[in-house]
């Protein structure tokens, strides 16, 4: 069911709407100022981001118009659908530090692993909510570990860690939602530290492990693997309360800060912005999974409710890993700051799936008067 415009934008949520795209002009504020510093690859990276961002905007209110439940109906082939993007990116990916992660179109590329990790919740979504929000029985338990399984360990193959450990904590964290035997969550938990310890031994590249090791100790090679997390650090303290001003940081805008566009973006905005900023990014962010929390409170269809609650995870791992990398209590694992770093795939991905959250806000009234066949 599609809802007409009118009753679309009275029953759109709007704080998550303009939230959403505070977020977005404050990540393309941050990119332009590093343009200032006449680096074509900044510039381009902004011209990029720009031009997807309005790409994506349009795309979260035409899938806000749409009925969420199309999703629900659709799960499995959503799920597939990854399985086989996963599988295709190991045959015919490109590579990048290490990664074969990217799979290349023509002039154009993308990430599926981001995709991916919306496709993931849908299907856990669905499988949760026909579970009646209960994991009791063998077979359903073995299901869902299958389930989150097959996936985890195609991304593992790229290698990619840091999706990896998305994927399954966004699985540990349904757990928490839901009834279920407490042997299961200690049993999440050590399938993720064996698949850690299988990945540190066969698919972890050295630069991966020197990242890790980096983390453990940023001064056992300091001009090397520890470079980007001490140069980091550095941008993010000198930042202060106000900030050095937008365009004028000496770490970001003389290019000692390695990957400022994506990876380091929070320490651009530390440095430029200082504290201001950064608790302007960070309450932004919090008042976006808030929303969306409240959306799922509100929601009259379990899928509904679960999907927006796994959008809430996924936003929370990116971004308190991402901090955490950027001030140097996390490893360095390439997942961006939400709507904020650099990355098409990403940026696209997550807007489409606020999209469905608000399908799931403006669509909540019609659920039990209206039934999908």
């Amino acid at each position: 069911m599609v809802l007409s415009f009118s009753r679309m934008i009275k029953g759109l949520d709007w704080p998550l709407m303009i939230v959403t795209l505070l977020l977005l002009v404050f990540g393309l504020a941050t990119l332009f100022s590093l343009t200032l510093s006449h680096d074509a690859i900044a510039t381009e990276r902004f011209q990029k981001q720009l031009l997807l961002a309005g790409i994506g905007v349009v795309l979260m209110v035409a899938v806000g118009f749409l009925d969420f439940r199309i999703f629900k109906d659709t799960a499995w082939v959503w799920y597939v659908m990854g399985i086989v993007l996963l599988g295709a990116v190991l045959v015919w990916g490109a590579t990048l530090r290490g990664t074969t992660g990217w799979i290349e179109l023509g002039p154009l590329s993308f990430q599926p692993v981001e995709f991916v990790k919306i496709t993931f919740i849908i299907f856990l979504s669905k499988f949760l909510a026909d579970s009646s929000y209960h994991l009791i029985e063998t077979h359903r338990l073995l299901f869902f570990i299958f389930f989150v399984i097959f996936p985890v360990g195609l991304v593992l193959a790229q290698p990619d860690f840091g999706s990896a450990f998305v994927l399954m904590a966004c699985a540990l964290g349904y757990l928490f939602f839901i009834k279920t035997r407490k042997g299961l969550l200690l049993g999440m938990c050590g399938v993720m530290i064996l698949m850690a310890v299988i990945s540190w031994f066969f698919l972890f590249k050295d630069f991966q492990k020197d990242r890790i090791l980096t983390f453990i100790d940023p001064s056992r090679d300091p001009l090397r693997s520890g470079y980007h997390v001490t140069q980091s650090v550095i941008a993010v303290g000198s930042g202060q309360i106000f900030g050095r001003g937008l365009g004028q940081g000496t770490q970001s805008q003389l290019k000692f800060l390695p990957e400022r566009e994506t990876d380091f973006i929070f320490a651009v905005i530390a440095e430029q912005l200082g504290f201001v900023g950064v608790v302007l990014v960070i309450g932004f962010l919090g008042f976006l999974m808030y929303r969306l929390i409240v959306i799922a409170l509100r929601a009259t269809d379990p899928f509904g409710g679960l999907f927006c609650l796994g959008v809430v995870l996924v936003i929370a791992l990116h971004m308190f890993i991402n901090i955490g990398m950027n001030i140097g209590i996390a490893p360095v694992t390439g997942l961006p700051l939400p709507l904020v770093s650099y990355g098409r795939s990403s940026l696209l991905a997550l807007l489409i799936a606020l999209g469905i959250a608000q399908s799931v806000a403006t669509h909540r009234h019609n659920i039990g008067t209206v039934e999908r066949g």
